[in-house]
């Protein structure tokens, strides 16, 4: 019997015993993308030894994938799967900073409690005394008796005396209900305010679909699981740029950085690290489809005199005459991925943003003046120079100072660290722009001629109203042919300073030194001829 005895106390001794754990996995670190973030979430439990079991709210984004879960080495993962369906007080998954505004916020709602059923006691006591009061004022002269006058007098003094003290008694319940009053107003904004800050802290509320973790623990410890998820974020840069024009002109750069959580829940004291890479786009290669070769019986066409009411006749291709393009391509990147690792720890709430101030940079700048008459009537100043910093400029939205008076906003594009770049600030109303078509010999700009020659005159003219001389370089694109049945000729009165700028066919430019008050011309003429059966789309 003693021996069974010792058997049984040994077993119940190192008897496992399973447990539900209701917990959340708070972010702990967060790499964010443009549009998205990785985010790692940690949950340390302090479990006994045995099969337990670990409940997780899932916020639910469309997509279920089962998160690559690590675990600490005291412990091993059983399974994982979601369950749903399962009721659970969503105040088991608060994390203590929503716990305690939770706490905070009840408190708030007793004190309003309280005071309401203060305010309610006073009222009816104040109610009361009214009663009493009122009772007092019909109190006459007994009509079947017949009363001396001192009796008549003492009676009236009594209830004067009654009912001014009842009528002090009221007023004190009126100042008391107007404390209170008071006092409730006061905890009503706190109520509002402390809710405000418990649904800043973003509780869960409806907990309609929860991830189940089993989990063994051979010794009862602490134990540490680890998993990476994906939240809805963003960030982007933004600048000040501001031009300083001394005797060396500098061009000084404000840099923020903007972070957006849009991931339903807080990132409390979380690592951040902000990346380039561009999580949306392709990584995998287009296929090669079969590409089948096959020939049909020409179609003659009818002569154009048999096409009747049609618009116009089949014709061989166009000979196009094509301007450079006006769209801005963007830099070439090497494809390489930055990364910003914050130094400190950050919070981040939900549906809130976050900005981070990175040190200023300075550069040498040369301004230069700007003028492109075919689109502008002023010309605009510039400001030239090399990030001569080891840090990239990203692409951003930016601010433009010149001499710290702020002028207009516009997006830059990636600036490598020790590249060109330049910038545009503002116009420069002074320097007047005109373009003047003197020639047309087809009519109207940009009508489709059939003529198989075209001449074309085109006068600009830069006119400077300031007090200073100005050096203005003007841009103009001329026509240019890669067809040999097509030829263009033009003559310029000055001769550009420089053909094809930036490698822009057809793009050339003007350097024009233009003194106060004085205007500069460029006189252009074009021909241009083509074989007859062909039309020239052209716009000058």
């Amino acid at each position: 019997m003693r021996f069974f005895l010792a058997v049984i106390l040994a077993s119940l001794s190192s008897t496992a015993f399973a447990e539900d754990f209701y917990t959340t996995a708070p972010v702990v670190a967060a790499t964010v993308y443009a549009d998205l973030a990785r985010v790692k979430r940690r949950i340390t439990i302090d479990a006994p030894a045995g099969d337990h079991q670990i409940f997780l709210p899932v916020i639910f984004d469309g997509i279920l994938i089962v998160p690559r879960i690590e675990i600490s080495q005291n412990a091993m993962i059983n399974d994982v799967n979601f369950v749903e369906n399962r009721s659970a007080n969503s105040r088991l998954f608060f994390s203590p900073l929503q716990e305690k505004s939770w706490e905070n916020l009840e408190s708030v709602k007793d004190e309003i409690e309280a005071l309401q059923d203060k305010i309610a006691l006073a009222k009816s006591a104040m109610d009361a005394r009214e009663t009493r009061r009122k009772f007092l004022s019909k109190i006459s002269p007994p009509t079947d008796v017949i009363a001396s006058v001192d009796d008549l007098s003492k009676m009236a003094v009594l209830v004067e005396e009654q009912t001014a003290a009842i009528s002090l008694e009221i007023d004190q319940d009126r100042r008391e209900i107007r404390v209170l009053e008071n006092e409730l107003d006061d905890a009503t904004q706190k109520r509002d305010a402390a809710k405000r800050e418990f649904e800043r802290l973003s509780p869960p509320e409806d907990i309609e679909m929860m991830l189940g973790i089993s989990v063994s623990v051979a010794s009862a410890s602490p134990i540490i699981l680890e998993f990476d998820s994906f939240a809805k974020a963003s960030w982007e840069m933004s600048y000040e740029f501001d031009l300083i024009e001394r005797d060396t002109p500098r061009v000084r750069v404000g840099r923020r950085i903007f972070v957006g959580n849009y991931s339903g829940e807080v990132w409390s004291d979380v690592d951040l690290t902000l990346s380039t890479l561009e999580v949306e786009t392709s990584i995998s290669p287009y296929s090669a489809y079969s590409r089948k070769a096959s020939i049909a019986p020409i179609v003659e066409e009818p002569p154009e005199s048999e096409l009747g009411s049609m618009e116009a006749p089949m014709m061989a291709a166009a000979v196009m005459v094509e301007e450079a393009s006006s769209s801005f391509a963007g830099a070439e990147f090497d494809g390489s991925v930055i990364e910003y690792i914050h130094p400190t720890k950050v919070s981040i709430f939900d549906e809130e943003a976050w900005f981070l101030t990175l040190p200023p940079l300075s550069f040498d700048a040369e301004t230069l003046i700007h003028a492109v008459p075919r689109s502008d009537d002023t010309a605009f100043l510039m400001a030239r120079f090399i990030n001569s910093s080891a840090e990239i400029l990203l692409p951003g939205l930016a601010n433009f100072y010149r001499n710290g008076i702020f002028i207009g906003r516009e997006e830059i594009d990636t600036v490598p660290a020790r590249s060109e770049a330049t910038l545009a600030f503002g116009p420069i109303r002074g320097l007047r722009l005109s373009r003047v078509l003197e020639r047309n010999n087809t009519g109207d700009t940009g009508f489709i001629s059939k003529s198989n020659t075209r001449n074309q005159s085109v006068r600009l003219t830069v006119e400077n109203l300031t007090t200073q001389p100005q050096n203005v370089r003007t841009f103009y694109a001329l026509p240019y042919s890669e067809q040999d049945d097509l030829n263009v000729a033009y003559k310029s009165t000055p001769a550009p300073d420089e053909m094809d700028v930036d490698d822009k066919r057809g793009v050339n430019a003007w350097d024009l030194e233009i003194q106060p008050g004085e205007t500069k011309e460029i006189a252009l003429d074009f021909s241009l001829d083509w074989p007859e059966g062909w039309k020239l789309s052209w716009r000058p």
